[in-house]
């Protein structure tokens, strides 16, 4: 995770490139699972930068969120995923789309192009994403 450059009571202030996840991809930027003291952990919404490489392996798999609607934007590049029923969903650089709760998404199945967008969800919970992998575990629980 990133560090804030200051934690000033008014603001705070850092750079979208510092914060990185385990696979040392950008990452979710505001929301409530921020596990520091800052004005960036909010229940009010997620913001989330993101970018991937034409033809690089995606670990992002479907998922659907419970209270949360999602919004995405295309800021450079394109993407082919799926939403609900509807697949080969192919997103380019000016796009967006709104996704709400309950509906299964998987937007990253194939990049076409090096691609970089934004991700926003209202609200932030934590732990209101259900991911392909819990749900295979819960069908699978009684085997």
């Amino acid at each position: 995770m990133g560090e804030e450059k200051w934690e000033i009571k008014n603001y705070t202030w850092g750079e979208v490139g510092n914060f990185k996840n385990e696979d040392n991809k950008p990452d979710w930027i505001f929301g409530s699972f921020r596990d520091i003291k800052s004005l960036a952990k909010t229940e009010d919404f997620e913001f989330k930068y993101w970018s991937f490489k034409k033809g690089e392996e995606i670990k992002h798999e479907p998922k659907f969120q419970i209270l949360a609607k999602e919004y995405n934007f295309i800021i450079k590049g394109k993407i082919k995923g799926r939403v609900g029923d509807k697949k080969d969903i192919i997103l380019g650089a000016g796009d967006y789309i709104i996704i709400e709760p309950g509906e299964i998404v998987n937007l990253q199945q194939e990049i076409m192009e090096d691609v970089e967008g934004i991700t926003i969800k209202t609200p932030s919970r934590h732990g209101d994403t259900i991911k392909k992998s819990f749900i295979e575990k819960l069908l699978n629980f009684e085997k």
